[in-house]
């Protein structure tokens, strides 16, 4: 089994409201007195608002496979068809050894393994994709 890092992203909409009391000569002044500016509205962190929250939509996509060993970041580049692919895998692992997600170590290995196949791509010279320990 193998674990993957999902993002979810949700969109809200919030709506706050509070009721405040305004003397006025009409409730046509009062609300006018209130939409000019007139009398001011309470704070932001006034404890009188109500904030009500509607979920609008809700998404999840794929953020990456979780990195645990030398070997399954290794995986990640071992077929690799290009050189700017095997860099975007290691850029990967760094990214996963950033987040603490690979062991500690484990993205310079990743680099040693690497290295000579993104040094043949960037000479020109054919190279071979490493390929994972057994």
């Amino acid at each position: 089994m193998t674990a993957y890092r999902i993002r979810v992203s949700q969109d809200f909409t919030a709506v706050r409201s509070i009721v405040i009391t305004v003397d006025a000569d009409s409730l046509h002044e009062a609300i006018e007195q209130v939409e000019s500016g007139a009398i001011d509205t309470p704070d932001f962190e006034d404890d009188g608002w109500q904030t009500a929250w509607t979920l609008r939509s809700e998404s999840c996509d794929h953020v990456g496979a979780c990195v645990e060993t030398l070997d399954e970041a290794k995986s990640l580049f071992a077929d690799a068809p290009s050189a700017e692919t095997a860099t975007i895998y290691v850029e990967m692992a760094r990214v996963y050894a950033d987040d603490e997600m690979i062991e500690e170590g484990t993205y310079a290995a990743v680099l040693e393994e690497v290295s000579p196949f993104l040094t043949a791509a960037r000479d020109g010279a054919p190279a071979t994709s490493p390929q994972p320990s057994n």
